[in-house]
């Protein structure tokens, strides 16, 4: 059984709890790994496909290790295998009510493209991404996504394919999200949705699982699956983690690694400063889904972007028989479904190809996990530049960190944010206990 008395608790085993736990395992210290799951991973979810021998993804997948530099240190420590991903053989948009195979929007409408491309560009411009986004006075784009394209009157085929666009990479209906979220992920990519869009991205050739199964097995971090937290309590000297199994920890320091949507439900004595509560008080607008199909009838390799119940499919990999694996994206209350049926995945297809088939279909609902309650953290308009500020400040002996917590352009939607959450609270963690500097590793944005 693990210690009682250790040096710091970690409440979730993500890549943020996995990265803050083996930091300060490097300097000395003893760490428990409290995870309300079965598994560790967090939203990094590797799998089988139900009924089949084929590994897939039920959430985090791609990387890119030419702009993920914590990332990148971290393949390099382990030796982590990764593949690079193949490019589309084929496209189709549906914009405007029309199906295309060449252009997202028809050519008299490419200039409005262009500016919005270029308004797209000259806006996350302004976000650097080797500083905090919440310390750059960058506020005023916490705008809704009609604020922010108003100005250009775009019209419907092309508002259709940058609204599917954004509703599928944020997870969330347009409408109800803050720009400056999509703003930041293009500051991360040279400020370009082209160069964003065409990056050659990676996959982990052994699924999101290896590099952090490797980081637990390879550290002295003690871990305890099955363990929800109800309770964090500070004393003078000690803070005391509580399970719902009704087991207490002691330790000298607590992070708090887990999804936003879900520290409400642990109580807090003393209770968390006004602001944290105010932040958490209500789910985020993130509630998209991902849906995984083997598909036969459709062109080889494809890529399809348009305003139906899934509003982006990618393809993953052809398989022996000749079907294809399919991922596909979808902000739910854009279209509500539920992602776990095959009729759902069939009207997400139909949409792309009237003549495709879904022989099978797996996802993970996000929504439904208690221990998640949505996807990644997307922000309403108004809420998403003060939200890591407000979340990266200490109560007491209790830190945060997560993905959702990210001080960063990769805030939230790359695992890279996670990992950089993870080495910023072991280091706060460590400067609170005084302890000397190790191998801990050192993220390039500032405390």
């Amino acid at each position: 059984m693990p210690a009682t008395d250790v040096d710091v608790v970690v409440v979730g085993a993500g890549y943020a709890g996995i990265t803050a736990s083996r930091d300060l395992c490097d300097r000395g210290l003893s760490v428990l790994v409290l995870e309300a799951s079965e598994r560790i991973g967090g939203r990094a979810f590797s799998s089988t496909f139900k009924g089949r021998d084929e590994p897939i993804e039920h959430g985090a997948q791609w990387i890119s290790q030419r702009v993920s530099h914590n990332m990148r240190r971290e393949i390099q420590r382990y030796d982590i295998a990764t593949v690079a991903d193949a490019a589309p053989e084929s496209v189709t948009f549906c914009t405007g009510g029309e199906r295309r195979t060449t252009l997202p929007v028809p050519v008299p409408e490419l200039a409005k493209l262009e500016s919005a491309w270029f308004r797209l560009y000259d806006a996350s411009r302004r976000i650097s991404a080797a500083l905090p986004v919440c310390d750059q006075p960058v506020s005023d784009l916490d705008i809704s996504v009609d604020q922010f394209f108003a100005p250009l009157n775009l019209p419907r085929a092309t508002t259709d394919f940058l609204y599917s666009m954004i509703s599928s990479h944020c997870c969330a209906p347009p409408r109800a999200l803050s720009m400056l979220r999509p703003l930041q992920q293009l500051a991360a990519f040279e400020n370009s949705p082209y160069a964003m869009g065409g990056e050659a991205f990676e996959k982990f050739a052994h699924g999101t699982g290896d590099l952090i199964t490797t980081m637990v097995q390879t550290s002295a971090v003690e871990l305890q699956l099955s363990s929800p937290v109800t309770h964090v309590t500070q004393g003078t000297n000690r803070v005391t983690v509580t399970t719902a199994s009704g087991s207490s920890l002691s330790a000298s320091a607590c992070v708090v690694a887990v999804p936003s949507n879900v520290i409400r439900r642990i109580k807090f004595e003393p209770e968390l400063s006004e602001d944290k509560r105010v932040a958490t008080a209500e789910n985020h607008v993130g509630r998209g889904h991902k849906i995984s199909m083997i598909v036969d009838g459709i062109p080889p390799r494809p890529l399809c972007v348009g305003p139906g119940p899934l509003q982006t499919i990618v393809t993953i990999r052809e398989l022996a028989d000749g079907a294809w694996l399919l991922s596909g994206f979808g902000g739910q209350g854009l279209t509500e479904c539920d992602p776990t049926n095959l009729e759902t995945a069939q009207e997400g297809l139909e949409f792309y190809f009237p003549e495709g088939r879904v022989i099978a279909s797996d996802a993970h609902d996000w929504n439904r996990d208690p221990w998640f309650d949505g996807t990644y953290r997307i922000e309403a308009p108004g809420r998403a530049h003060a939200f890591p500020r407000i979340m990266n400040v200490p109560e007491g002996r209790v830190f945060f960190a997560g993905s959702d917590m990210a001080m960063s352009v990769f805030r939230s939607i790359w695992m890279e944010g996670a990992i950089e959450s993870g080495h910023l609270s072991a280091e706060k963690v460590a400067a609170f206990l005084k302890v000397p500097a190790g191998r801990v590793s050192r993220t390039s944005i500032a405390s």
